[in-house]
């Protein structure tokens, strides 16, 4: 997901706290504020991330002249008639599916640095879910449990099985529970960034704006018509009213995995940016008991021993800039597991 909003899920949201409150008592205050000082509040909570995202070099889709989009992927019927998308590539047998990060413009051209390098030894699937890329948008409720099952029918009737999953951001949480409910197909499991069910302490995260949905960046070291066709995806499908339910919708998805881990014996390997683990240092200002980065994520899995961690100096997009490293270290990883 190359939004520069809340739909990072853990970066910017974290760094302005997003609808965050201490406790009950701070959850009461806010409520008895005045509409008005409110809604000054949140004007400039909105200023602050625009100003963040000018910085970054962010590119308003609003203002984006559109190319024509060009096809890619197969689509999926996964129910009353919708289609999702599932872009394939690579030259191996292993199998290694792929989940995107919350609202993420266009998976297929988002991830295509470190696809493309795994794609010389891997059968790679990318899933652009309802609302996504080239996918069709839906009015059906974006919980957790319809996501889950939409993409599992994708992928049965692709037919894909015994795979690896790759996940960025909240495509994790969603990676965790597939990965639960269809334990037999899932032979690992790889987070980039991933987000994880505690990660806002005792708060919430706030739905995003809509003056904060329409920001994307650039995908760094691609040529030029990669970058056309995936800002033109952006301007005609970001902010749709699938994205926007599926937003509403993070804290009770997270909240709802609190207690789900992978199983064991089922390994699993995170890339964590060092920027979102500062981030989660700075809530645990406001929520003492939050674990740390690392720590969340081998919280994850029944077995701690099952777990192998790496923090990288990069963003929360750890795949614009450590693309690199990581194809050598997914694919040594993997290896590793299939001998």
């Amino acid at each position: 997901m190359n939004k520069i909003t809340k739909l990072s899920t853990v970066a910017l949201a974290l760094m302005l706290c997003v609808g965050c409150s201490a406790n009950k008592d701070n959850q009461k205050t806010k409520t008895e504020q005045p509409k008005q000082e409110k809604s000054i509040a949140k004007q400039k909570q909105e200023r602050e991330a625009e100003k963040a995202m000018i910085a970054k070099g962010a590119i308003d889709l609003t203002k984006y002249k559109a190319k024509p989009i060009e096809d890619y992927g197969q689509k999926i019927d996964v129910g009353d008639g919708k289609k999702m998308n599932i872009y394939t590539m690579g030259q191996g047998k292993i199998p290694l599916v792929v989940f995107p990060g919350q609202a993420e413009i266009s998976p297929r051209y988002a991830y295509k640095n470190l696809l493309d390098r795994l794609g010389k030894k891997y059968k790679i699937y990318t899933v652009e879910p309802l609302g996504y890329g080239l996918s069709d948008m839906t009015d059906k409720p974006r919980t957790i449990e319809n996501i889950t099952k939409e993409i599992h029918t994708a992928l049965e009737k692709v037919g894909v099985k015994n795979f690896y999953l790759m996940a960025h951001s909240l495509g994790g949480i969603y990676g965790l529970n597939y990965a639960k409910t269809y334990s037999n197909d899932v032979k690992g499991f790889i987070g980039m960034d991933t987000s994880t069910p505690n990660m806002e302490g005792d708060g919430t995260t706030g739905e995003s704006s809509a003056s904060t949905l329409k920001w994307a960046e650039s995908i760094p070291e691609v040529d030029k018509k990669t970058n056309e066709q995936y800002l033109s995806i952006g301007a005609k499908k970001s902010g749709n009213k699938t994205e926007r339910d599926e937003d509403r919708r993070v804290s009770d998805n997270l909240h709802k995995m609190e207690k789900v881990k992978f199983p064991k014996g089922m390994p699993a390997k995170y890339f964590l940016a060092n920027e979102s683990a500062e981030d989660i240092k700075m809530r645990k200002k406001i929520f003492p008991k939050l674990k740390s980065w690392e720590q969340q994520h081998i919280d994850l899995s029944e077995d701690p021993k099952d777990v192998s961690v790496e923090t990288l100096d990069a963003s929360h997009l750890i795949y614009h800039t450590q693309y690199k490293h990581m194809a050598k270290a997914i694919d040594e990883w993997i290896q590793s597991h299939e001998k």
